[in-house]
């Protein structure tokens, strides 16, 4: 039976893993597959719209689970 949950999460997949690695030598275990959102920040033309600026960011739930692992 999951205990706790908690989120994970990292600008990058590398700071991901680093804070992922983190709680799992603090007891949690990663629970399901990583997310990716974007924000993007669009600035408008004259003839077209670009992106001006786009924030990704990794995230990933953990969770601590009670003895026995049920």
């Amino acid at each position: 039976m999951i205990t706790e949950y908690g989120v994970c999460y990292g600008n990058s997949a590398s700071i991901l893993e680093e804070n992922v690695n983190k709680s799992i030598k603090n007891g949690w275990q990663p629970f399901g597959g990583v997310a990716v959102s974007i924000a993007v920040k669009w600035l408008s033309g004259e003839y077209r719209t670009v992106v001006e600026e786009g924030v990704e960011l990794f995230s990933q739930a953990v969770v601590k689970m009670a003895e026995g692992g049920r």
